[in-house]
């Protein structure tokens, strides 16, 4: 299973921050690991990555499969949906607090 919502969301800048890498859960169910945005490919702390953690998004880049492993090359973001779900009422935000 994979973190989602508000309860992950201070979780997922920090990790995004240190350098683990970023997926984005399609609406296919699908994982997709972001290797670069904005044509810049240090996406480590990239302030894009940062910005979107656990927002709803719509992307505009490439999209790269190898060994069943779906890559974004992303461009644009071309909307954010912000964070829709909440779940840190069920299971409070994780893991530093308000």
């Amino acid at each position: 299973m994979w973190a989602t919502g508000s309860a992950h969301h201070q979780c997922a800048i920090w990790c995004a921050r240190g350098g683990i890498p970023v997926g984005i859960l399609g609406d296919d169910e699908q994982v997709y690991i972001v290797l670069q945005m904005d044509s810049d490919p240090d996406v480590i702390g990239h302030h894009g990555i940062l910005r979107m953690q656990s927002n709803e998004v719509v992307v505009e880049g490439d999209l790269y499969v190898r060994d069943n492993i779906n890559y974004l090359a992303i461009d644009t973001i071309i909307d954010d949906h912000g964070i829709v779900n909440y779940s840190h009422d069920e299971f409070e935000i994780q893991p530093f607090g308000d």
